[in-house]
């Protein structure tokens, strides 16, 4: 009885995971001074969404949240987090699109790892501008669509044969990844399928037979026999 009052006290007094804000690691991060070693890093359960106030954390280096449980969008203020190096969110529950204002992390983003969430829409033709991106991960967003863009692919830091990119059980399409990066696997459906080749031709009809001529030699030679006949008798009688 005494085990199982406490086992009881003890499920009452845990609650529901804390959420982000509420999370030490956040309030060292987001306080001022030397409180923060530049790393954002949870590795207990979490609830409730990313805060906005993100973006103000400008000492931030490197978010480290996978796993945690986070649900909702990724905040679009995260790129006013100027000093961030890499982004790490897998599997959580992620919503929504991916923020185009990833795009101004430029001079220093080389690490996006959103993997295994329930993000949706369009790659962000924004992320052509991290030049010093290295690993793009985002496979296991079912609802991720459209083409992924050119310039995110002719990113020149991407390792080649490492798979620094992957978009595997997405709905995007794209161009052979070995032909773009040097990449082997995975492979993704082309954006321009090829063709259905055209129906085949019907056959030709068959000529037609030729029509039977409406003249019969063996009706004149007999027509002509009865007339020579009736001609003989006549020259008989005469005679």
């Amino acid at each position: 009885v005494c085990a199982a009052v406490l086992l009881s006290a003890l499920v009452v007094t845990a609650g529901p995971p804390p959420t982000l804000d509420s999370a030490s690691e956040w309030q060292a991060c987001d306080a001022p001074g030397d409180n923060c070693d530049g790393t954002l890093k949870i590795e207990y359960p979490l609830s409730g969404t990313v805060p906005t106030t993100i973006g103000f954390m400008t000492s931030i280096i490197r978010i480290k949240l996978s796993e945690t449980g986070i649900v909702g969008p990724i905040p679009t203020e995260i790129g006013l987090a100027t000093s961030l190096i890499r982004i790490d969110l897998y599997s959580n529950g992620l919503t929504s699109s991916i923020p185009t204002e990833l795009g101004m992390l430029s001079d220093t983003l080389t690490r996006i790892r959103v993997s295994y969430n329930s993000l949706q829409g369009t790659l962000p033709t924004e992320l052509a501008s991290l030049t010093l991106l290295e690993r793009l991960l985002v496979q296991f967003n079912e609802a991720l669509s459209g083409t992924i863009p050119t310039g995110v692919l002719a990113l020149g830091s991407f390792t080649a044969l490492d798979n620094h990119i992957d978009f595997r059980n997405t709905s995007m399409c794209g161009p052979d990844l070995f032909t773009a990066v040097g990449q082997y696997e995975p492979s993704l459906p082309s954006c321009f399928p090829d063709p259905a080749p055209p129906p085949s031709p019907p056959p030709p009809s068959p000529a037609p037979a030729p029509e039977e001529s409406s003249f019969s030699w063996f009706k004149f030679f007999f027509k002509l026999r009865i007339i020579r006949f009736v001609l003989d008798c006549i020259s008989s009688w005469k005679s």
